[in-house]
């Protein structure tokens, strides 16, 4: 009885831990469009980790936009990750051109609704983590192992990783990882800055690596009950949910993905898109467009649900 009483209190302060936001999900006539998670990593200045002066800048910039957005799919078949790029310009609403990092300035329903006009990505989920969050997660998990091609520096984020190889990251590193947009690289005892263009494709990369590190900390996690029950807590208290996704979808998605990365059947995946202009904008091309109608994503197929 005591028992059941302990673990009763312990799952409702677990199910209250998480912050919720009031999302209406869009609607699909696609049939095979399926569960749709959308991550959302968001560059709020108002609970930045560690030193501001790590971050480029520490004057308050306007707004909040979406930093990382990637689409988790659990299947049978195991579970798929599509990072889209911030800077992807679409046609959001009314045929006028937004870059999915803006169309979070005016909160996460606009841009669940940017996904769901402009690409045919009906979301089903949605989990937003600023950037103190995930260095606290990342930082609970131990840290994680992540192997870098070459030396790399990024004053705009305290990024400075002297030598190739595999690295133990703190939370606050893997952040400066995954921000680097203005990195520099060591070659033949030289420091030599990346194109903006070479950058944000290294940015890409860099994500997609440190998303697989954590999947890889998270499944370890999974075979020792008190480290779970201290991640569930860490992870509970440190993200947003919208009001209708309970913990009981989210310990799902953590099962698919356990089980994912224990089966090797884990994908992740950088959308194609076409070349990238001076100013790093991108734009869907066909081979992106082919890409996500495998998974059921076409437009004209998603409803927003304010429409």
């Amino acid at each position: 009885m005591t028992a059941a009483l302990v673990l009763g209190t312990d799952l409702a302060v677990l199910a209250h831990r998480p912050a919720r936001v009031d999302i209406a999900m869009p609607s699909t006539s696609s049939p095979t469009a399926g569960e749709t998670w959308l991550i959302l990593g968001t560059d709020s200045r108002t609970t930045v980790p560690g030193d501001q002066s790590r971050y480029g800048t520490t004057q308050e910039v306007e707004g909040t936009r979406a930093d990382v957005l990637a689409l988790a799919r659990p299947s049978e078949a195991g579970l798929t990750i599509i990072n889209l790029p911030r800077d992807l310009t679409i046609n959001s609403k009314d045929r006028e051109l937004d870059r999915l990092a803006t169309t979070y300035v005016s909160g996460p329903q606009n841009t669940v609704n940017a996904l769901c006009t402009g690409l045919g990505i009906p979301t089903t989920h949605l989990i937003t983590i600023d950037m103190a969050q995930f260095a606290d997660i990342i930082d609970s998990l131990g840290g994680i192992e992540v192997d870098v091609p070459e030396p790399v520096r990024d004053a705009y984020t305290g990024l400075n990783l002297t030598s190739a190889g595999p690295h133990r990251l703190t939370g606050i590193d893997a952040l400066a990882l995954v921000r680097s947009r203005h990195p520099e690289i060591l070659r033949d005892g030289t420091w030599v800055a990346m194109s903006e263009a070479d950058g944000a494709q290294r940015r890409s990369e860099s994500t997609a690596k440190v998303m697989q590190a954590v999947l890889s900390a998270v499944e370890k996690r999974f075979s020792n009950p008190l480290a779970l029950h201290q991640l569930a807590h860490t992870v509970a208290g440190n993200i947003t949910l919208d009001s209708n996704t309970g913990l009981s979808d989210l310990a799902e998605l953590g099962r698919h993905a356990s089980q994912a990365k224990k089966a090797g059947s884990t994908t992740i995946i950088d959308l194609p898109t076409g070349p990238r202009d001076e100013s790093i904008i991108v734009s869907p091309n066909q081979e992106s467009r082919d890409l996500l109608a495998q998974y059921g994503y076409t437009p004209k197929t998603c409803r927003p649900a304010s429409s």
